[in-house]
């Protein structure tokens, strides 16, 4: 697993699914990077040709946007025939 937020962000997802304390270990290093965390998130499931991978990626996308209310979503991502919100504004602002 790679170290950019995005990459710690997916991780997270997984040591979520399998209920590890790591998971709060990764959202306290990428605290500060969540909104571009999640937006990275849902630009590669859109790149993602297989059924599994996008669907992964969005999951991390919205488990990421549980923990930072403030993300608001307005543009919209079209791939696969599918319609997604793309997070635009980081938390705080």
């Amino acid at each position: 697993m790679g170290t950019s937020p995005a990459a710690l962000l997916y991780d997270a997802l997984d040591n979520f699914d399998r209920r590890s304390a790591k998971a709060d270990e990764n959202f306290r290093l990428i605290h500060a990077s969540l909104p571009e965390a999640v937006e990275a998130c849902v630009d590669a499931a859109g790149h993602e040709f297989d059924h599994f991978s996008p669907r992964t990626l969005l999951r991390a996308a919205s488990y990421g946007q549980a923990f930072c209310s403030a993300i608001q979503l307005a543009l919209t991502v079209n791939f696969n025939g599918i319609v997604y919100k793309k997070c635009v504004k980081p938390c705080g602002s």
